[in-house]
């Protein structure tokens, strides 16, 4: 939809004279149209509201209660903080081909606050991805104790969660500097909740994200390609079907992500679809501190609970390392999973400093196949202070609690596993802890 003329005066004389009864700067979409009876279409209000601010930005765009039919996008070019009450819905009934984004933010200083973003229900297949609230190259963004519902719809030409996808998400936040996605609600997620990409310092805390029980959700938190400075806290991830990759997700793809903090998250009856699932994956991430969460509930045969994983990156890239996977509680809730899977398969480059410990594996009557805990061509690696309480299938002969191993790449030196309790459940003949492969100078110490 077409911008009011701002460069017409009388079209901003206009425009002050309808929000001279408007408090300071706090333009309610009220004054310029919106019904809010969920029937009405008020594209065009909310449009002039967001203009008319824009001239005295900074500046408050405020929708009172109701449901706000919007059918076309809004650009925010100014410092706005759009705002509501805990009884404000913006329903997206754009059409399937619409475009990509509910509102693009393309001004620093930008804050969503208390409103509730259905995602579309327009009848169809996406033929583009719909995402309600989309951040590029812009600073200080703030999206804060807003909910998102019924981002329920996938494309059919859906690749499995890479940005090309065609489903509906929450919150793109693409070369974004200093933003936050705090106390938001995510429900009946059948696309993507919160990307971030080539961002710095960027803050998702106490989110509360519940994935649909049927259908086939991509990633609830995904963080891609040379994001630095990320702190995933404090998020509660329930329910629902996963595809393969992980709840939690960083991938380096074509460069590193670095300086993660994934902290305090529970993760609870999260299964996946396809291959076997990582609950929390970390791929190719540099200085990454993953502590303090709880994963329960994950009946996925196969599933790895935390996964940190060195994958091929081009050459001029550094390798991964100072990794620290500390004081997590993981209960197996399903056949042949595993713990803590930490290994290096870029034949390139290594992978080095990995702490692993204080971390409780318990097996709630379930299996444990592989490893509770496993390091694999790493160098300098410690596994101190764990308990692992674990069983295994029936008839499998290289089950462990813990296991050490250079497997393919030559590259496993000084590994340090100590203070460990390890109990195996199982009648049947297992190893609590296993090391294979170092041989001098390379050395393993029990």
């Amino acid at each position: 939809m077409a911008h009011l003329d701002l460069t017409n005066t009388a079209v901003v004389a206009d425009i002050l004279e309808a929000g001279k009864f408007e408090a300071a700067n706090d333009f309610s979409v009220l004054t310029y149209g919106a019904i809010g009876d969920g029937t009405v279409d008020d594209s065009g209000a909310i449009q002039a509201a967001i203009d008319a601010a824009e001239l005295l930005a900074p500046a408050t765009v405020f929708f009172p209660a109701g449901t706000y039919k919007v059918t076309t996008a809004f650009t925010v070019t100014a410092a706005l903080t759009l705002t509501g009450t805990h009884n404000t819905i913006i329903d997206d009934q754009r059409p399937a081909a619409s475009a990509e984004y509910m509102f693009t933010v393309s001004s620093d200083d930008v804050t969503f606050s208390h409103l509730t973003f259905s995602g579309s229900n327009a009848t169809g297949t996406n033929t583009t991805r719909h995402i309600c609230i989309y951040a590029f190259q812009v600073a200080r963004i703030k999206v804060h104790d807003c909910r998102f519902v019924n981002l329920t719809r996938v494309g059919t030409a859906d690749a499995g969660g890479t940005a090309s996808t065609l489903s509906e998400y929450a919150i793109i936040y693409e070369e974004v500097t200093d933003g936050r996605i705090v106390d938001c609600t995510v429900k009946e997620l059948s696309g993507v909740g919160f990307f971030i990409e080539t961002s710095n310092r960027v803050w998702v805390e106490r989110n509360h994200i519940a994935m649909l029980s049927t259908g086939d959700c991509l990633y609830p938190i995904h963080v891609r390609d040379d994001t630095t400075h990320i702190w995933i806290n404090e998020n509660v991830i329930v329910g629902g079907s996963r595809r393969s990759g992980g709840v939690i997700d960083l991938m380096s793809l074509d460069g590193p992500t670095k300086y993660a903090h994934i902290t305090n998250n529970i993760i609870d009856n999260c299964d996946g679809t396809g291959s076997a699932l990582a609950v929390i994956r970390v791929l190719s991430a540099d200085s990454c501190v993953v502590t303090g969460n709880i994963v329960r509930g994950i009946t996925d045969d196969d599933a790895i609970h935390i996964l940190v994983e060195h994958r091929d990156l081009p050459s001029a890239q550094l390798a991964p390392r100072n990794t620290i996977i500390a004081d997590n509680i993981l209960v197996a809730g399903g056949v042949d999973q595993r713990g803590i899977d930490v290994r290096n398969t870029n034949a390139s480059s290594d992978m080095f400093n990995i702490t692993i410990s204080g971390n409780i594996l318990d097996t709630d009557g379930s299996k444990w196949f592989g490893a509770g805990i496993r390091l694999h061509d790493a160098w300098r690696g410690r596994i101190i202070g764990n308990t692992v309480v674990y069983k295994y299938s029936a008839g499998t002969t290289s089950s462990w609690g813990i296991e050490a191993a250079e497997v393919t790449l030559s590259a496993m030196t000084y590994v340090l596993i100590a203070d460990n309790y390890v109990d195996c459940l199982s009648s049947a003949t297992s190893r609590a802890i296993q090391v294979t492969g170092l041989s001098s100078p390379r050395q393993g110490i029990l």
